[in-house]
């Protein structure tokens, strides 16, 4: 049943199957609520990869813990421990599905400790119930003498504490995406009709570089949109970010970009240019700046309500 929704998520969003069962897993495996907030359901997430070892007798080990920052809570833990060496050459820099895969990849190679490696993640999981909020204060910035204490203490009575030795690396899973990335307004008239919202500089959401789809025959100037107008975008930023949630959004695949529909939320003048800018998710926010009269292709246009009935 889980698999199935899995795939259900991942064929609706566009996500990776790390991210699909990752956001049921926050969503209670309710299907329709992963879908809808799947945004909104990672953005507080944060992964810690490490990579340990014990000198003697030598032994091996991977541990992924996923934490929610704004409940203070472990989401997720899993490791492995092998006499197997090559188990710490693994690359902590690899993305966290990778690392995720990976480390279920040792747990059935030759040399993995199934028993140990069970009871010791059975351990960290109930030191984490408690301890939890501490860890996380301690990711931001990462403090690797305080971290290193941290866990030769959570793995007391498996590793001699003296010969004990880990490294660490910590990735949101939107890489900060929640920092506003945008510039200053640009000086110009700015008619008091189309001026920018006030919060059009929230910094709850970040804004990505799209490109809106022309159309010089039957097209609408972009100046002439209106909020809920549904367009044909693409993702053009070449943040590393962006390319990511391009893909999560379903606008890369493996040939390239890829287009799709997006409702148009905010018009307004920047200067000389149109600052439109789209909906993307509920935590995302595409934004193109174009010349007033450029003919954008329209999918369903909202006309916009006469003076009247707002008067009345």
């Amino acid at each position: 049943m889980a698999e199935d929704k899995a795939a259900l998520l991942m064929e609706e969003t566009g996500c990776e199957r790390g991210e699909a069962d990752l956001a049921l897993e926050l969503a209670g495996y309710d299907l329709e609520q992963a879908s809808r907030k799947i945004t909104q359901l990672l953005k507080n997430i944060v992964v810690l990869k490490v990579k340990f070892r014990q000198e003697e007798p030598p032994r091996y080990g991977l541990l992924i813990v996923f934490l929610n920052l704004k409940k203070n809570r472990t989401v997720r833990l899993k490791t492995v421990v092998s006499y197997n060496p090559l188990v710490h050459e693994s690359q902590l820099d690899m993305e966290w599905f990778d690392f995720e895969k990976h480390l279920y990849g040792w747990r059935l190679k030759q040399g993995a400790l199934q028993d140990l490696s069970q009871r010791l993640e059975h351990q960290w999981l109930r030191y984490l119930d408690f301890r939890a909020a501490e860890l996380i204060r301690r990711l931001k910035p990462v403090q690797e003498s305080e971290l290193h204490a941290f866990f030769v203490e959570a793995s007391s009575g498996f590793f001699p504490p003296a010969g004990l030795r880990f490294q660490f690396c910590v990735q949101e899973l939107y890489l900060g995406q929640f920092q506003s990335m945008r510039g200053e307004v640009r000086p110009g008239n700015v008619p008091t009709d189309r001026e920018p919202p006030a919060d059009w500089n929230r910094p709850e959401s970040l804004v990505l570089r799209v490109a809106l789809e022309g159309d010089s025959q039957g097209g609408i100037p972009c100046q002439a949109l209106s909020p809920g107008d549904m367009v044909s975008v693409q993702i053009i930023d070449g943040r590393d970010i962006a390319q990511y949630l391009a893909r999560l959004l379903g606008g890369r695949n493996a040939e390239g970009l890829v287009p799709f529909s997006a409702p148009v939320e905010r018009v307004f003048l920047r200067g000389e240019e149109v600052d439109v800018q789209v909906r993307l998710s509920p935590a995302l926010t595409g934004e193109s700046l174009l010349p007033p009269d450029l003919k954008i292709k329209v999918l369903e246009h909202k006309e916009p309500e006469a003076w009247w009935k707002r008067f009345f």
